[in-house]
């Protein structure tokens, strides 16, 4: 079997991969296309610029509405346009602007359809770009951001080309988008925290020289680990992830009797960036991250590479990473879901981790 045969192996154990490569083989590829399959956030385009080329992405907000994660209008609004621009900080891109398509319910008064608006004016404006134009619609509430984007040709951001003894960071804490869940799904009288994310476009242009690859966190920092891991057939050795739990997340965890480790292990995101970085760079890294009000937290480092992991090796036991992101498709309502994602972190507290750690079986030396 070839290395892009086990590659594909590696991504395909996860459903969501699957489903995406099963789409990417059916449709013609466009020969301006400069990325390949599952390589970037964005896709990246060549569009005859000698030193740059275009980046685009679409995200909708749809499932989040219907299952009731989202009831605020100005909440969707925001979260809408962050989730596309957070695709392009992935890549390091600068924002040209966005193309919304609209569909708003056809329930919605004006002035919940005034809030959704709002929301995505405030988020545009805070991300210093605007819309280029759209479609609206009435009838089931979905939003779909479309956000275009210039990178240069040297500094593009990709989820490969992890190295070993890379080390791993966050951006910042993570959380806040369990948090959500949990305030919505699991603890009914808990009050509500204001999801309010942020695209980490300038934090990204910073490391864009340095960081050898990169994913956002849209589906949690436990996927994009895991993603990393699968993308670059690499395996990370974790730190202590609760140092990469926000404080109030960590709280409220603590407050309904549910393990911290989880809040790092939900579908629903909060859009950091997750990146591998030589040692050499950290210093200069953190110091314009500090410029920036984030405080980067180291999460692993890369210990092996032609390998594919399993799992997560954390520091104290082995996370079954890949049942985690499959759970979701396996579960009827989102109780159920928060139900058996606590059920796989409190496992990965007694897991035999040599049992599934890929370092054993293969007789990697990890250095």
């Amino acid at each position: 079997m070839s290395i892009a045969e086990l590659g594909v192996r590696a991504l395909d154990q996860i459903r969501e991969n699957q489903l995406v490569r099963r789409i990417s083989e059916r449709l013609p590829r466009a020969e301006a296309s400069r990325n390949a399959h599952q390589e970037t956030d964005a896709e990246l385009v060549e569009v005859g610029l000698a030193e740059q080329l275009l980046a685009i992405t679409t995200d909708s907000v749809v499932d989040e509405i219907a299952l009731g994660l989202y009831q605020d209008p100005y909440e969707i609004g925001w979260v809408a346009v962050v989730a596309s621009l957070s695709d392009l900080a992935a890549v390091g891109a600068s924002p040209l602007g966005v193309v919304s398509s609209l569909s708003l319910a056809s329930a919605w008064s004006q002035s919940q359809c005034d809030a959704l608006l709002e929301g995505m004016a405030d988020a545009l404006r805070a991300h210093r770009t605007g819309v280029l134009g759209g479609d609206t619609n009435w009838g089931a509430a979905s939003v779909n951001v479309t956000a275009v984007g210039i990178v240069s040709k040297s500094q593009v951001l990709r989820r490969t080309g992890a190295q070993l003894h890379d080390e791993v960071f966050v951006s910042s804490p993570c959380g806040a988008g369990s948090l959500l869940a949990l305030q919505r799904f699991a603890a009914p009288g808990m009050p509500v925290t204001p999801f309010r994310p942020t695209a980490r476009l300038d934090f990204a242009r910073t490391i864009a020289g340095a960081a050898h690859c990169c994913i956002d966190t849209s589906d949690g920092l436990v996927g994009a680990l895991d993603q990393l891991q699968r993308s670059n057939r690499v395996v990370i050795q974790c730190e202590d992830l609760s140092r990469a739990i926000a404080a109030p997340v960590q709280q409220a965890f603590d407050r309904a009797s549910l393990p911290g480790l989880a809040s790092l292990c939900g579908l629903h995101g909060e859009f950091e960036l997750c990146f591998t970085i030589p040692g050499a760079r950290v210093a200069e890294m953190r110091t314009q991250a500090e410029r920036l009000g984030l405080s980067p937290v180291l999460v692993g480092k890369v210990v092996a590479c032609d390998t594919d992991a399993s799992g997560l090796n954390l520091a104290n036991g082995w996370l079954d990473s890949g049942q985690i992101r499959n759970l979701w498709h396996e579960s009827s309502s989102p109780r159920e879901y928060i139900a058996s994602l606590v059920r796989c972190v409190h496992e990965a507290q007694t897991n035999d981790r040599k049992r599934n750690d890929p370092l054993s079986a293969t007789g990697v030396a990890s250095q």
